[in-house]
């Protein structure tokens, strides 16, 4: 929470933060531009980004997910499938015949 000092024309005057550190308008953006900078890759699948991912529907993962084939959180109404958890099951499931 910033807390604003009143000043409406623009001026880079400091702002208290809910901490009580301040900081000028002046560093904002850097800040800004550090975290939109940082490269962000998914920490979990969906039913639908896996399904992509592996080329196959959005029914194939769901019955991996009901035959517990494969692992997944269920977050409220939504379903989490960890990135390690793919991997094991890839693993177990290449075909080594080729």
């Amino acid at each position: 929470m910033v807390v604003g000092n009143g000043n409406c024309r623009g001026r880079s005057q400091p702002e208290r933060h809910f901490d009580g550190m301040e900081q000028s308008r002046a560093e904002l953006p850097v800040r800004r531009r550090h975290l939109g900078g940082m490269e962000r890759k998914p920490t979990f699948f969906t039913e639908r980004t896996l399904a992509d991912f592996l080329a196959v529907s959005d029914r194939t993962i769901r019955n991996w997910i009901r035959r517990g084939e494969l692992p997944s959180y269920k977050l409220g109404a939504a379903r989490r499938i960890d990135p390690a958890d793919v991997e094991d099951f890839l693993a177990r499931h290449r075909d080594e015949a080729s």
